[in-house]
């Protein structure tokens, strides 16, 4: 495959992802990494009638490392050439899959953070003080949701007033992963910070109950009345870690409060057929290698406490 027929190709791939429905992040992914690839090929002189090989592919991998990303970053990079190339073999647009399994660096495991018992209670009973009085309900109402429901980042995001049931109490996920729906729990306290965060007038009395749940009026340092933007990944990661941390004085990402409502439920003796469900998770596998891995290890630490304090 030549670098001109990859960059045609790789329009019919994203439109073929699209007619399946596959999910937004996925698609969005997928085609940064691709285009990343595209870009430091023309930066680096390959014409378009040259052959995009394996070796091409570890050239721009290896750029990447030197450049300081991080090796779970490559692996999803480098993951998505090899997903765009399988699917021009089954297409059979080309005769090999230039990227083997053996250039996919593996995952880095990293150690995941808990919020412990005193962190969480101070996030469920403290208002912070040091930002404005409005914005921070609205940010307490993401970090109370995310840690009470265990909605991933972009759930959050994609939240509309009208998925919310305040009366039966559950939150209709439209679009989780791999583009599935589900429900998610919705308890009395999630509600109320919600609740608090529609009374504050952050969120305009003008914005549909169809449009989405959290975003903000403002772009850059003008305030547009007439639009309602949705935050960005980064945008609400960083009002998440900004709040956190003022509360408990610990850096997190959003995605460690889904881990800390794993961690309550299990506590709360929480089924893991129900976890699972709970955070959409299509193979109970992912639940118990992902989630309980962290909880077992956190448990054997307090059991091993427990025996040694009783031999006193």
């Amino acid at each position: 495959m030549t670098f001109d027929e990859m960059k045609q190709d790789i329009a019919l791939y994203v439109d073929n992802m699209q007619s399946l429905h596959r999910a937004k992040n996925t698609i969005s992914t997928y085609s940064a990494s691709i285009s990343s690839l595209i870009q430091w090929m023309d930066e680096n002189g390959y014409k378009g009638d040259q052959e995009v090989t394996g070796e091409v592919v570890t050239k721009w991998r290896n750029f990447l490392h030197d450049k300081g990303n991080a090796q779970n970053t490559i692996l999803w990079r480098v993951l998505a050439i090899h997903t765009f190339f399988a699917w021009c073999v089954r297409q059979k647009i080309t005769n090999e899959n230039i990227v083997s399994p053996d250039d996919i660096p593996q995952i880095e495991h990293r150690e995941i953070t808990l919020l412990d018992s005193d962190d969480i209670n101070k996030l469920l009973h403290t208002i912070p003080t040091r930002t404005h009085h409005n914005i921070s309900l609205r940010t307490r109402a993401i970090v109370i949701l995310a840690l009470q429901t265990g909605l991933r980042n972009s759930e959050i995001r994609e939240l509309t007033l009208d998925d919310l049931d305040f009366e039966n109490g559950w939150v209709l996920v439209k679009h989780g992963k791999g583009n599935k729906r589900r429900k998610a729990p919705f308890p009395k306290f999630a509600q109320e910070c919600v609740k608090d965060y529609l009374n504050s007038g952050i969120r305009p009395s003008w914005v549909k109950s169809s449009d989405i749940l959290f975003g903000n009026s403002k772009v850059g340092s003008k305030n547009d009345k007439n639009t309602w933007h949705a935050y960005t990944p980064q945008q609400i990661n960083l009002s998440v870690k900004r709040y956190v941390k003022n509360v408990t004085g610990k850096e997190i990402h959003l995605h460690t409060l889904r881990h800390c409502a794993t961690a309550l439920w299990d506590s709360y003796g929480v089924p893991i057929r129900t976890i699972q469900n709970a955070l959409g998770h299509k193979s109970i596998r992912t639940t118990e290698n992902v989630y309980l891995y962290v909880l077992n290890k956190n448990q054997s630490a307090m059991e091993i406490n427990s025996a040694l304090d009783d031999m006193k």
